[in-house]
């Protein structure tokens, strides 16, 4: 049976349905001390949400995985599970990107973007540029009156009283 996956970009995945018995199986292959379990959260819409939790002890048991998409909401329990966990782990190949890898990545395609930005205002002013004119930006205009140097308000009160 098939169970689907919304992706934030939009895309829908078709993923392999399995059961928590299945999964577990799964997570056990790839390192005997990962257990799946079942954690009740009131805002989802099955009521729960499936976390994978290593054993490393008797009294320390952090949880390593939490199953929910992009926006927090819980996904339903299937091979994609498995997948994405074994993405996140230390020898995987098919490593997600890291917060400075993304950064980074986003710095650059902004700093893409203002050259585009720039070289087209440069283009569009060329012509005016090869003729020896140069175009006028609007600007505010002189100050108003009484923001003036040297001059005073008249409003015909006599301010030498």
């Amino acid at each position: 049976m098939l169970s689907t996956e919304h992706r934030a970009s939009g895309l829908i995945v078709a993923r392999d349905s399995m059961d928590e018995a299945s999964v577990q199986r799964e997570l056990k292959r790839l390192d005997g001390r990962l257990v799946l379990q079942r954690h009740r959260r009131d805002n989802a819409p099955s009521g729960h949400v499936y976390k994978v939790i290593l054993n490393v002890s008797e009294r320390y048991a952090p949880i390593v995985f939490t199953w929910i998409d992009a926006y927090g909401n819980p996904l339903p329990l299937s091979s994609g599970l498995v997948d994405e966990f074994r993405r996140h782990m230390a020898d995987s190949r098919d490593k997600p990107e890291t917060a400075d890898e993304h950064n980074a990545r986003l710095l650059e395609e902004q700093r893409r973007d203002l050259d585009r930005e720039t070289d087209a205002i440069i283009e569009d002013h060329m012509p005016y540029l090869q003729r020896k004119r140069l175009s006028v930006s609007l600007s505010t205009g002189k100050p108003r009156y009484w923001r003036r140097e040297n001059t005073r308000p008249s409003s015909g009160v006599d301010d030498a009283r």
